[in-house]
Parts: structure tokens; C-alpha cells; sequence
């Protein structure tokens, strides 16, 4: 009886073990499908500088990157992307989109791949996975805008995987991949280049391995990202006036009150970081309580959760940039990341939190990313509203003519709803030459620009600086979903 009952039940185990199977394989597919969907968004547009990219294609091409390395030499690859993106589509949207979204999926791929040493539970790999691909903590991170500096992450997430890996085995194939593939990415960007050697000093301290291969990771790591700003800060100003960094250069850091900035910003402006912070924090107490990770991990970790702010002291010599949510939020949410998954072993021996952790994780990453999106789709929509309504007026007028747009809605003219001149450059982009468009903001009408005013920078003019005192030719009104403008044509230049 048991011969004939035993080949049943081992087909039934293997009928559950391929159902099994082929779930997961359908989740992998799911979760692939929703991070480069989440990414790809080419009826979005352009945001910012994306415009000006757009409308040099239409005029250079590909030869608009090398004329522009002068001005991104500290980043030489920071509009590499970019480039092959709109190489991919003829300088239209659906190219970068695409870069961005295999990007986002190289994320997902290689953080899985990252974590696999550190455990062997697929629900916590693919949850750690999603949170780098989705970046809650970080929704700069769905916009073209930012293709670089995704770039820099996967590099950092790759980087993660490597290190791990020559802990463990010493192997100078894996010290390779640590110099050479982070440094790729911070040539794209380098936010996290702090980020960087602080992960590297946490998990040389929390893996099971030599000295000497702790202070080679921490070494390589170092000089890596030593090396990379060297060259953005100190000798690539020399060599290009007209570098970016050779504009910001300042000669002392302030360190108060860069911590400062920084506390603040993520205080004020990047509360799903925030979030993401509490959360580990409260895996990682709730591990240690529970004696699943020992007192003295759980204190580095505890330790390294409260310094994450460090990691966004890249940009300490200009505080402006510490006031801005995108470029703080960066290299601390990849930060918490790490440090998350420094927790994974520990995750794994314990259901409860482990289970607890997975659910908040994966909830708060959709929330996150839900949000993320709705931002972005907004800002999108209102650009193209007003774009789209003031090329109905400018089609009508010669391509020399000179047309002011007042906004009495003060919401026009921030830095995702056309900051000044990004009207101008989004109508050449989408429709072709024509006349000169101005964004101004009347008297009396407070400037509803949120997102200029944490820097703070300019942004619009007021109308009375371009209109005042000559005689213009009023256009007519615009009623348009977004409100109604006023459109005047000035008078030629004598």
C-alpha cells in the first residue's frame, strides 16, 4: 500500500512545487511590468531642462552631447542617457522613457541579485528590490529629468552586490566591479558618492570576514569617490570655465549649518523619507528586542539609520542644494536602503517582524510610488494645457513677434510648471520656430511657486517689468482649464 501512496504524494508535492513556481515567475513578470510602466510615461512630456535637451536635438543631434561636455565635464556622462534615449527616438520623448524605464527594471534586477547572499526568502529580496526600484523615498526619481541620476543608483546597487560579495570570498574579480562600476555612476552623478563610503564602513563592519578585506572594501570605496570629486570640484573647473561645478565652487564648508539644511529639508520636505527612516528604525529595534540581531549590530545599525543625513553632505559647499528635497532625499533613502538590508539575515530567522516589515514595506513603497506618480502627471498636464493653448495664439503671429503671457493665477513659472524661459523652449520643442514667449506673474498676485521658494531661486517676472510703459497689443484672453491668461504681443524692435 505505502509503494502506491508514496508516488502520489510525491506527485501532489510536485504539483504544488510547479503552481509554486509558476507564480513566482508570474510575480517577477508583475513586478517587472509595473516598475518600467511606472517609468515610462512619454505622453508626460519633458520637465525643465528636458525642453532645452529636446530642442537641441532638433538642432545638433547626437553632436549636441560632445558641445555640451564643456558644461558637464565635472559629469561627463551625466547626459549620456539622455542622448541614447532620444538617439533611440529622433530626439522625441519615447526614447528617454524607455531609457528611464529599463534603467528602473536594471534597478529591480540587480537589487535582487544584490541581497541574494544575505538571504534566501525571495518575499524579502523582491521587497528590498522594489523599494530601490520605486525609490518612495525619493520621487524625483520618476521623472526624466532625473535619468542620471538613476543611473548613479543602480551603479551604487550593483556596487552593494559586489561588495558583499568580496567580503565573503576575497575575490579581486568582485574589487573590480566595487571601483569600477560606482564609478561610472557618479561620473553621471555623484549625490551619493557619501552615501557610498558610508555603506561601505557599515557593512565592513557588520560581515563575518577578514580585516584585511574590510579595509580594502572601505579603501577602494574611498578613493573611488575621493577620485570622482577631485576631479568634479578641483580639476575639471580648470579645464572648463564653463562647467557647472566652476560656477558653484566655494571655498569653505559650513558645516552647522549644512547639517542644518539638512535636518530641515528632510524635516519639512521629504516626509516618505522620513517614514522610510522610522521604519527600518522600528525593524531594527523590534530585531534586537527580540534577540534576533545581536545588541551590538543592532546598535550600528540603530547608529547608521541616525547618520543617514550624513549622506547628503556631497553637496555641503553649496547650501542651496541642501534645501532642495530631490538632491538630499537621494543619497539618504539609498542609505536607509542599505541598512535595510543589512537587516535581512536577521529578518530572515524572525516571522513575526519579518512579516510585519514585508507588509509596511510593500504598502508604503505603493503609497509612495501612487503619489509619486499623481505629482508628476499633474505638473505634466498643466504645462501641456498652457503650452498647447498659447501655440493657438502663436501660430497666428510672425515668428518674429514677441508675446508676453500673464498668469494671474501665480501658480505658472515654478520649477515643474515652465520656470521661466522653459515656455519658450517647450513651444520651439513641440511645435517648431516661432515668436518669442514670455511667463510674467501680475502685480499683486502672490507667486505660488513651492517648490523655487525651498532654494530659494527667481522665477517669473512681473508683468509690469515687460509691459509697462510701451505700447502693447493685447491678444485676447485664454480660458483654458488652468485657468485664463492674458496674452500681449509687443512691439518690434526698432
Amino acid at each position: 500500500m505505502n509503494e502506491i501512496v508514496r508516488p502520489r504524494q510525491l506527485l501532489r508535492r510536485d504539483r504544488r512545487t510547479e503552481s509554486l513556481r509558476r507564480f513566482g515567475d508570474a510575480g517577477v513578470i508583475a513586478a517587472v511590468l509595473t516598475v518600467f510602466l511606472v517609468h515610462f510615461r512619454p505622453w508626460q512630456g519633458g520637465l525643465l531642462e528636458d525642453w532645452g535637451l529636446a530642442l537641441a536635438w532638433d538642432q545638433e543631434g547626437f553632436g549636441g552631447f560632445v558641445s555640451r561636455l564643456p558644461m558637464t565635464l565635472g559629469r561627463p556622462l551625466h547626459l549620456l542617457p539622455q542622448y541614447i534615449g532620444m538617439a533611440m527616438s529622433d530626439g522625441g520623448f519615447v526614447g528617454p522613457y524607455a531609457v528611464l524605464g529599463a534603467v528602473a527594471v536594471g534597478q529591480l534586477l540587480a537589487a535582487r541579485w544584490a541581497v541574494a547572499p544575505l538571504t534566501s526568502l525571495r518575499s524579502l529580496q523582491w521587497t528590498l528590490a522594489l523599494a530601490v526600484a520605486l525609490h518612495p523615498w525619493w520621487a524625483a526619481g520618476d521623472i526624466l529629468r532625473f535619468l542620471p541620476a538613476q543611473v548613479s543608483v543602480l551603479a551604487c546597487v550593483v556596487w552593494f552586490g559586489a561588495s558583499i560579495r568580496y567580503l565573503a570570498t576575497g575575490r579581486w574579480y568582485w574589487a573590480s566591479v566595487v571601483v569600477a562600476v560606482p564609478l561610472f555612476g557618479l561620473l553621471a552623478y555623484q549625490a551619493p558618492a557619501g552615501a557610498l563610503v558610508m555603506a561601505a564602513v557599515l557593512i565592513a563592519l557588520l560581515r563575518d570576514t577578514s580585516i584585511r578585506r574590510r579595509i580594502t572594501l572601505v579603501a577602494l570605496t574611498t578613493a573611488v569617490v575621493l577620485a570622482v570629486v577631485t576631479w568634479s570640484v578641483v580639476l575639471a573647473p580648470l579645464y572648463s570655465s564653463d562647467s557647472y561645478e566652476a560656477q558653484l565652487e566655494s571655498p569653505s564648508i559650513a558645516l552647522v549649518a549644512s547639517i542644518r539644511a539638512i535636518l530641515r529639508t528632510l524635516a519639512l520636505n521629504a516626509p516618505t523619507a522620513v517614514a522610510a527612516l522610522i521604519l527600518v528604525g522600528a525593524g531594527v529595534i523590534a530585531l534586537g528586542f527580540r534577540q534576533s540581531l545581536s545588541a551590538v549590530h543592532a546598535w550600528l545599525l540603530l547608529f547608521a539609520l541616525a547618520a543617514t543625513p550624513l549622506a547628503a553632505f556631497t553637496y555641503a559647499s553649496q547650501l542651496a542644494h541642501l534645501n532642495d528635497p530631490e538632491r538630499v532625499a537621494l543619497p539618504v533613502g539609498f542609505m536607509i536602503w542599505v541598512v535595510a538590508c543589512c537587516a535581512l539575515p536577521a529578518l530572515s530567522r524572525d516571522r513575526q517582524v519579518r512579516l510585519a516589515g514585508v507588509v509596511a514595506a510593500l504598502a508604503g513603497t505603493a503609497l509612495a510610488t501612487v503619489v509619486g506618480y499623481g505629482t508628476w502627471t499633474t505638473y505634466a498636464a498643466s504645462q501641456a494645457v498652457l503650452v498647447d493653448s498659447v501655440q493657438t495664439v502663436r501660430e497666428a503671429v510672425p515668428e518674429s513677434a514677441r508675446l508676453v503671457v500673464s498668469d494671474p493665477s501665480g501658480h505658472f513659472g515654478d520649477i515643474y510648471t515652465l520656470l521661466p524661459p522653459h515656455l519658450n523652449l517647450a513651444l520651439d520643442a513641440e511645435y517648431g520656430p516661432g515668436a518669442d514667449v514670455e511667463l510674467c506673474t501680475p502685480a499683486g498676485v502672490v507667486r505660488d511657486h513651492p517648490t523655487a521658494a525651498v532654494y530659494p531661486i527667481p522665477t517669473t517676472p512681473g508683468c509690469g517689468a515687460l509691459l509697462d510703459g510701451i505700447a502693447v497689443t493685447s491678444l485676447g484672453a485664454l480660458k483654458t482649464s488652468e485657468g485664463t491668461f492674458d496674452v500681449f504681443e509687443l512691439p518690434a524692435p526698432e
